[in-house]
């Protein structure tokens, strides 16, 4: 196995099983990938780049200074929120 993509309810409930998590998945506190590297399993998350990929590139705007409200406090929402935090503001 090279990694898995999770979906809810794993993208919390995994971490407790891995042995390293990214800056942005440990900030997030949810993990939506999971590369195995040497002998180590590694969690990541890509929602907010994802997110913000999509509103910039398919959707054509650009939220930087814009308020934005999320409906929703799952893995991919807390995702998105602390993406947009770091990168928009």
């Amino acid at each position: 196995m090279r990694g898995i993509n999770l979906t809810i309810p794993h993208k919390v409930a995994v971490i407790p099983y891995l042995n390293e998590l990214s800056p942005e998945a440990e900030l997030m506190g949810a993990v939506n990938t999971v590369v195995a590297r040497d002998g180590k399993l590694i969690g990541n998350n890509t929602d907010g780049k994802g997110f913000l990929y999509s509103v910039r590139e398919d959707a054509g705007i650009d939220p930087a200074g814009k308020r934005v409200v999320f409906i929703g406090a799952g893995g991919a929402a807390r995702a998105m929120a602390v993406w947009a935090t770091l990168v928009i503001v």
